[in-house]
């Protein structure tokens, strides 16, 4: 059985790519990143096909190597790995000790050797199978930025940050030749061999290379100089690239038919392609946002990709500078909360997901748009008619009526983005964080700008108001955490300390929780202005805090992917909620505080248990292409509302030895209340709020072992479903048959939700417990919304299968049993894949048809 708490989808990279290779045969790419994982392509359809991930900082480097089997890896925790390219399994580390690898990594031509350019100024060459040093190469001054293998597997050529590039003997280790503009340095300048002056100034770091694939020649960059192409052999320089604008270059790759350079620009977003016989600027590749950090040609040098600080990677076409396939982002969830009443939930991820779900069925409720493309804050208003939306791509505050999701104010901060917003407790005021160091207080009917609290010196990161609406709370990157006087807009507090990313008001109002960058949280008395305890947990930065109802529990969401959970009086980490798989982006208590709902950066929301820490109820997982997977945790049964059948997508993805990423793609809608011929119409799709209809995937987004078990796409013929039978249970290896049931209810109940936290010393007039207790309000309690159940796809012949006097044209089913291996064992995950019955042919009765998917379904001709 899978436990869900090591489930999640593919994620793509969420960060810059620093690293790209093609595979020898050119159908698939490899893509390193400084989100920690490498992952691996199809060249051809943009698939993930699986990923390499282990206890690693970022990825600086990847190669393949040249006969195609293995894969390599440096990063940025000292670590040089070697996998296997067709299963991903982990087959060496090579013993690197303290030395940092940086971004330079090589394979020699034969397989056999591994090259690696370290920190300490020196390069290594290792024995591909042993792992052990076979040769160190010294002479660098400062630490190496790159390194390559010459194709006639002689020679190596190494570059610096002292400003040379130096050809290395393969078998003897002796350096054959040094190139650059300084072969001395001193007092600043450099001098030629000749002994005459050939720069005064700063040296200028060499910051890439790439070999001529004849072994003759050898290309350099530099961060502010223009690449210059050498004779690898004598050291004079050929070539210089010349744009027509100035380039600011950094790497470079020479394409296999030599015929070819292909370089980036660190001063914009586009990549360059020059004629490598005349030094001649061809063409620009541009679609990416941020910079083009690393390059690399096809083996055929009729294709490039690159890896960009826009976290994707992108296929070009060599002549004529298209755009053939993007590598997509990963998606990250940025915001969650709760609706007053417990029974909705607000969810806003980067790519396609600001909506309100239903914290019970996993039904979607309404879209939330406020014209940004990703959204930094969704919140509530306490009474629950309204809906408050910021991101930090746009300066307005938008209110969205929570039922209709129409636009019913909008407040406009000039040019200056919005970090955060917190309502008033009346729901009469909304507080915002602005990026100019102020904070704002803003009528939530009129829109007008009520007061504007000025004194950090740095952006304010976060926003809270006191339970009564007399003070707000703010914290900022300055390091200070402040209380107002939210009438007259006068300092009460300053509590000092580091960055503050958070800040939190208890239901009660005598406490606060300011919450710092270094991953501790202060408690103070807002009265004495004192501090109760600290909370620290060295693990990892924090991204979010929150007090559960009572006041009595302070949990925080860290970057490590768990969400820790303090007593607030002893200070001692009373649960652990672990199953992300990178950090969490945002944690919040239910009303009731028996739930807690968090968000991460591997694109899925989940819901815990607040007493035991067991995952429970919902778990939505965000796809990179802005689709969305409901699945109920306890069972990983596939749902999202009555109606729709969702099947694995892809291979597992193997971590550690153990099975914890699959995909899951929708493969067919089927409507249990039709109103219409679902076989000549097709129907909605549920999950989004507008869009086509869901349509059997194409083979080019399925991985090959799904789309050759699903086979073509058949229209559907839809009547009643009948209802399933039997309780859950979790099939086994053994047992190929298994019954999906109804998730258990959510719970639900009212009370204002939390807010969040940072760090120091107070100072300011004392107050009573009085100036900060919550005003006393009657709230109606909401009855705990029932969960639907999800539809169950029955194997033939199986406990719950469709009673043979029902209405003949119910759609059948059937279900194969899809095995995957892990590295360490054999692991049989039992996959239900739904195949529709197809539609009837001309002039067939009801009957026929059956008998004739029977057969079919059994191998037989009908």
């Amino acid at each position: 059985m899978i436990d869900p708490r090591e489930v999640s989808l593919y994620a793509g990279h969420f960060d810059a790519l620093w690293g790209v290779a093609w595979s020898p045969d050119g159908t698939r790419l490899l893509s390193g990143s400084h989100d920690g994982t490498a992952r691996v392509w199809d060249a051809n359809r943009g698939t993930e096909l699986f990923a390499l991930a282990g206890p690693s900082l970022s990825i600086s480097a990847v190669a393949w190597s040249p006969d195609g089997t293995r894969l390599l890896t440096a990063a940025e925790d000292h670590s040089v790995r070697v996998w296997d390219a067709t299963t991903g399994a982990d087959l060496l580390t090579l013993g690197v000790g303290g030395s940092g690898v940086g971004g330079a990594v090589a394979w020699s031509p034969d397989s056999t050797r591994i090259l690696t350019g370290f920190d300490d100024a020196s390069a290594r060459i290792w024995d591909a199978s042993s792992g052990q040093v076979v040769r160190t190469l010294s002479g660098h001054t400062e630490h190496l930025t790159a390194v390559s293998w010459s194709p006639d597997g002689t020679r190596v050529a190494t570059a610096s940050d002292d400003g040379t590039a130096r050809v290395w003997d393969v078998t003897t280790g002796t350096e054959l030749l040094r190139v650059g503009p300084m072969a001395f340095v001193g007092r600043g300048g450099t001098v030629g061999p000749d002994g005459k002056p050939t720069h005064i100034g700063p040296i200028e770091p060499m910051t890439g290379l790439s070999w001529s694939p004849d072994s003759r020649r050898i290309i350099t960059a530099f961060d502010s100089a223009e690449p210059r192409v050498w004779d690898a052999a004598t050291g004079e320089e050929v070539l210089s690239l010349h744009g027509r604008e100035r380039r600011w270059v950094s790497v470079v790759s020479w394409s296999p038919d030599g015929s070819r350079i292909v370089t980036d620009d660190i001063s914009g977003t586009t990549a360059h392609v020059w004629d490598a016989a005349t030094g001649e600027e061809l063409f620009s590749l541009r679609g990416h946002t941020q910079w083009a950090c690393s390059l690399a040609w096809s083996p055929d040098s009729r294709r490039v990709a690159t890896g960009s600080h826009d976290d994707t990677v992108r296929v070009w076409d060599a002549t004529t500078g298209q755009t053939q396939l993007v590598l997509g982002a990963g998606n990250s969830v940025e915001t969650v909360s709760w609706s007053p009443d417990g029974t909705k939930l607000t969810i806003g991820a980067k790519i396609g997901g600001n909506r309100v779900w239903d914290a019970a069925t996993g039904e979607p409720r309404l879209t939330v748009d406020n014209g940004a493309r990703e959204l930094s804050e969704v919140v509530w208003s306490p009474d629950g008619t309204r809906l408050a939306t910021s991101s930090y791509l746009s300066p307005r505050v938008l209110i969205l009526d929570a039922a209709t999701g129409d636009v019913v104010q909008a407040l406009t901060a000039g040019e200056d983005d919005v970090n955060d917003v917190a309502w008033s407790p009346d729901s009469e005021r909304i507080l915002s964080g602005l990026g100019d160091n102020r904070a704002a207080i803003w009528d939530a009917t009129t829109g007008e700008r009520l007061l504007t609290l000025e004194g950090h010196r740095d952006m304010i990161t976060s926003v809270a108001w006191s339970p009564n609406g007399q003070r707000v709370l703010t914290g900022s990157q300055d390091g200070t955490a402040r209380i107002w006087d939210a009438t007259t807009g006068e300092v009460i507090h300053t509590y000092t300390g580091n960055w503050v990313r958070d800040v939190v008001w208890t239901q009660g109002g005598p406490r606060v929780v300011t919450g710092s960058a270094d991953g501790a949280a202060h408690v103070w008395d807002v009265i004495t202005s004192g501090e109760l305890v600290t909370l620290r947990d060295d693990a990892a930065m924090v991204r979010s805090y929150a007090w559960n109802p009572d006041g009595t529990r302070v949990l925080a969401g860290f970057d490590d992917g768990v969400v820790r959970v303090w007593d607030e009086v002893s200070g001692k980490v009373v649960l652990s909620l672990a199953g992300h798989r990178f950090g969490v982006t945002d944690a919040q208590w239910s009303p009731d505080g028996t739930r807690i709902l968090t968000g991460s950066e591997d694109g899925t929301v989940r819901l815990w248990d607040a007493a035991t820490g067991e995952m429970t109820g919902l778990f939505l997982c965000f796809l990179p292409d802005g689709g969305v997977a409901v699945l109920d945790a306890p069972s990983l049964s596939l749902r999202s509302g009555p109606g729709e059948v969702w099947d694995y997508l892809g291979r597992p993805e193997i971590l550690a030895g153990q099975l914890t990423r699959v995909g899951v793609e929708r493969r067919q809608y089927i409507d249990p209340n039709p109103v219409r011929d679902v076989a000549a119409q097709p129907a909605q799709d549920v999950l989004a709020d507008e869009g086509p209809a869901a349509e059997e995937p194409s083979e080019a987004l399925r991985a090959p072992e799904v789309a050759e078990a699903a086979g073509p796409a058949e229209p559907v013929e839809v009547t009643e479903p009948a209802e399933p039978a039997g309780a859950s249970e979790h099939a086994s290896p053994e047992s190929p048959e298994r019954q999906e049931v109804p998730a258990p209810s959510g719970a639900s109940a009212p009370s204002a939700p939390a807010a969040s936290a940072d760090s120091a010393v107070g100072t300011g007039p004392a107050q009573t417990t009085a100036d900060f207790a919550r005003p006393a309000a009657a709230v109606e309690e909401n009855a705990p919304a029932e969960a639907q159940g999800a539809l169950v796809a029955v194997p033939e012949g199986s406990q719950g299968a469709p009673d043979e006097t029902e209405d003949e044209s119910a759609a059948e089913t059937t279900a194969e049993s899809v095995t995957k291996m892990t590295e360490a064992e054999e692991y049989v995950a039992e996959v239900e894949i739904v195949t529709p019955v197809s539609a009837p042919e001309a002039g067939e009765s009801a009957a026929a048809r059956q008998a004739r998917h029977a057969a079919a379904t059994a191998g037989t001709p009908a």
